[in-house]
């Protein structure tokens, strides 16, 4: 559901040409591609309208309190932003790579692991779990599962936050750096 588009997005519009075009837009690039994610983001979400009713009727999926709901929902959008924000560090790469979709995949797959949606990092051993809480990825879905399920209580629910905010402000900024450089880099040929 918060698999992000943009670095898919950014290196086809580069290997066509498109983001001179991009950049004369009222709308600055970033803003274009971060409107596409979120757009893409929220079609996919249509189908939660049918899929949550449904798995509450049939299935075993009970809902928390309306606090912790709350709460979730709050850390569930700054999970998907920061998932937004490397993704768009990944696509802004292509400004500087020939073809980025290793990284891309090694991001994604990595990131994956990193974030706790393959094994809840809880059953990390101890070194790995130190290095997943240093990286931003556990921001992505552990931190937003704890909260949904109820592992993360109280402080821990604001620390949760605290750190997904953290990672937010720091990969903007570094997001907004990268596409800073990235523009010096862009060359438009042809008339």
């Amino acid at each position: 559901m918060i698999y992000p588009s943009i670095a898919d997005e950014i290196p086809r519009r580069i290997d066509e040409g498109q983001v001179a075009v991009d950049m004369v837009r009222p709308v600055g690039f970033v803003g274009q591609m971060l409107a596409i994610n979120f757009g893409n983001a929220a079609g996919r979400w249509l189908g939660l309208v049918i899929v949550i009713p449904g798995l509450m009727l049939i299935g075993s999926l009970t809902l928390p309190a309306i606090g912790m709901l709350v709460l979730f929902l709050i850390s569930f959008v700054l999970g998907l932003i920061v998932s937004t924000l490397i993704s768009l560090l990944v696509g802004l790469s292509g400004f500087w790579l020939i073809n980025i979709s290793g990284m891309r995949a090694m991001v994604f797959l990595v990131g994956n692991f990193l974030a706790g949606s393959m094994v809840p990092l809880w059953f990390m051993p101890g070194p790995l779990r130190i290095l997943v809480e240093w990286l931003p990825f556990e921001a992505i879905t552990f931190l937003p599962a704890s909260i949904y399920i109820g592992k993360a209580q109280g402080s821990e629910v604001t620390q949760a936050l605290g750190i997904q905010l953290l990672w937010v402000v720091l990969l903007a900024a570094t997001s907004a750096w990268t596409w800073h450089r990235a523009q010096r880099r862009l060359v438009a040929q042809g008339g």
